[in-house]
């Protein structure tokens, strides 16, 4: 399955909802595919911890979402307490680079899931669409790859939200949003279970996971509780709780416990790091005997400890701390490490998608350990763990925290847990039974791949966007027309007929080609289509080449900065965009395939393009006029005046004054 998940991912542009029990391996697949993917991906989760812990940005930065509930539907709510599609679009202030971001997004990949709400999902779905022009298409043509087990944490949703979303949804679960109904993803679930290797165990996590407690289940449940077991006594032993309070009063007890002097490690925040993302403690207290766990894998080559590992501080010195664990006799020194902040930006010269670090967080990987939030612990993993979930509030809490432990034999319940609080939300356990076996993934992959190849020979020879970029750039010469050299805006005209032209052109070729299509071979298989398309390529090509000419003649005058810059963005996002598309054009002169495809488009380098429309002493005159010398004459004396008072053209004589005065 982990296999057929990557292959879904990067050989197909499915949606994926990727599933599985704690341990079975979702936190490496996302690592692996972040390392091997040729697709511009930006990774996003619904916190800062989860964010940083995955190594992307937090849902609401990346989208510039509102915290308010979102209602798609029109005009409904309260526009204080919700947020509609007209007014969340409205309200978006997205710079040039953030809009090329979503336009060049290849794979969005979502991770914890379980905690996103339909909602949020819904207007995730929304920007993409509109910021994308791709209107029809769910997540406006993203791949989208939500990671996360059902049954752990589910989303927050307060009562009075709850009323108002309500109306529209059957669940707040990311599955019952309008997009993933109309989407249906690959339900890809892992199985392997890499943390627990005890059978007894992992069956009683599965019966808990699924409500499905057998009188023997329950029975080896309850025989975890241990009335008498006192943990102040027992070391090595992490308690798992359900309220913050209630850890944060356990680990002060034991740390005032403690004759030992303190020692206070201030970590090192550089740049931007939201202090709701902080990994660690900003400021770690330690004493010498306190019991700690790590918070990272350690990165040496030899794994002395990973995330969960319990120790005990057993030296510190100034800046040097050192961890004994139970399994080593040797005291390990603990070094500092650093938690990256990324955000996702465009590389100008490449035009892919990159992750820029804003920010760092570095610290020792050390939290106190006496006590942690059953919250706090997912993804860690424990050899031995007290649990205190007789309060437990949700189902997926008791779940978490039995599965956080690697054996039956680390376990012990400090209190009983009630049958009732594991009772399972049966939208859950619904949704869950349609995973697929891999033998329908196999079929689904293939038809997947088929598709994905077909859409990526559609991106090629598209010209929507460069049509789209062309009108804009005529609409706004059209509505300063006064601002401009005359002859600017028929040149404009005759420019965007081209483009328009080649994109009529482009449009035919793609009906002729789905004529070519087989249902048995891949496109990139298909000789015929193979054929079809080394022609078109070459005629494609040749009519670039005519077009990116024709774009070197329009010769932009303008005496207004102003309008100099916004004519020169236009002109350069038209430019790039038709150059890019000669680049992908070209690669497919002797055939298509994925590979050249991305080969291609990932090495890509912008050209230097150099337009400046803003009128200087360089600008050739358009004036026509019977006395061109004395035209010339009163020019180099208003350029003179402009260069050395540092006025701009139009506060000391405008062209249309020099045709005057001349």
């Amino acid at each position: 399955m982990f296999q057929l998940a990557t292959e879904l991912v990067c050989g197909t542009n499915a949606t994926l909802f990727l599933t599985g029990k704690a341990g079975t391996g979702k936190t490496t697949f996302l690592k692996h595919i972040k390392e091997i993917t040729q697709k511009n991906i930006a990774v996003v989760a619904p916190t800062g911890v989860a964010a940083i812990n995955a190594g992307g940005t937090t849902i609401h930065l990346f989208f510039q979402l509102p915290f308010t509930p979102f209602v798609p539907a029109a005009s409904a709510g309260n526009s204080d307490s919700t947020v509609d599609p007209h007014t969340l679009l409205a309200r978006m202030r997205l710079t040039t680079e953030r809009r090329q971001v979503l336009r060049q997004l290849e794979l969005l990949v979502i991770d914890e899931i379980s905690m996103v709400r339909a909602d949020t999902l819904d207007a995730i779905d929304l920007v993409l669409r509109h910021f994308r022009f791709r209107y029809a298409e769910p997540f406006g043509g993203v791949q989208v790859l939500m990671i996360g087990d059902m049954y752990q944490i589910p989303p927050v949703i307060r009562n009075q939200e709850w009323q108002l979303l309500s109306q529209f949804y059957r669940s707040g679960y990311f599955f019952d949003s309008r997009v993933v109904q109309q989407v249906q993803p690959v339900h890809v679930a892992f199985t392997k279970i890499y943390r627990q290797q005890d059978g007894r165990f992992v069956q009683l996590l599965n019966q808990v996971r699924n409500n499905e407690l057998d009188q023997q289940g329950i029975a080896l449940l309850q025989s975890l509780y241990q009335p008498g077991f006192n943990p102040l006594t027992n070391h090595d032993r992490i308690i798992l709780t359900t309220h913050n309070a209630k850890a944060d009063e356990i680990n002060a007890t034991r740390m005032n416990a403690l004759t030992t002097k303190k020692f206070f490690f201030d970590a090192s925040i550089e740049g931007e790091f939201a202090e709701k993302a902080y990994p660690a403690e900003a400021q770690l207290l330690l004493k010498e005997g306190a019991q700690v766990m790590f918070i990272k894998n350690d990165t040496e080559r030899v794994r002395r400890y990973y995330n969960g590992k319990i120790g005990t501080v057993s030296q510190i010195e100034d800046d040097k701390i050192w961890v004994r664990v139970t399994d080593s006799d040797l005291a390990i020194e603990v070094k500092k490490e650093k938690w990256d902040n990324v955000r996702y930006g465009l590389n100008n010269s490449s035009q892919q998608v990159e992750e820029d670090v804003v920010g760092s967080f570095t610290q020792y990987p050390l939290r106190l350990a006496w006590a942690v939030t059953i919250h706090k612990s997912q993804g860690l993993t424990f050899e031995k763990a007290v649990i205190d979930a007789g309060e437990a509030f949700s189902p997926g809490q008791v779940y978490v925290a039995l599965s956080r432990c690697t054996s039956l034999d680390g376990v012990v319940l400090l209190s009983k847990i009630p049958i009732h609080s594991l009772a399972n939300d049966q939208r859950i356990v619904q949704f869950s039974n349609e995973e697929q076996a891999p033998e329908k993934v196999q079929s689904l992959l293939h038809t997947a791949r088929h598709q994905y190849q077909a859409s990526l020979l559609q991106q090629v020879f598209d010209l929507a966007g460069s049509v789209r970029a062309a009108s804009a750039l005529q609409a706004f010469v059209l509505a300063q027309a006064l601002q401009f050299n005359p002859e600017l805006l028929s040149t404009v005209q005759h420019l965007v007929t081209a483009i328009t032209g080649l994109h009529e052109t482009a449009e035919k070729f793609t009906i002729q080609r789905n004529r070519l299509f087989s249902e048995t071979l891949y496109p990139e298989d298909n000789r015929d289509l193979q054929a079809r398309v080394s022609t078109a390529a070459l005629y494609f090509e040749a009519e670039l080449e005519k077009l990116l000419q024709l774009m070197k003649t329009l010769g932009a005058v303008t005496e207004s900065r102003q309008y100099a810059k916004e004519y020169n963005d236009g002109y350069r996002e038209l430019y790039l965009l038709l150059v890019q598309k000669l680049h992908l054009v070209s690669s497919c002169s002797k055939g298509f395939t994925v590979e050249g495809y991305y080969t291609a488009k990932n090495g890509f380098k912008a050209p230097l393009i150099s337009v400046n429309a803003y009128a200087t002493s360089n600008t050739p005159s358009t004036s026509q006029t019977a006395h061109p010398a004395l035209h010339r004459q009163l020019k180099q004396v208003r350029d003179a005046i402009c260069e050395e008072s540092g006025l701009p053209i139009y506060l000391v004589a405008s062209g249309k004054t020099l045709d005057e005065l001349t």
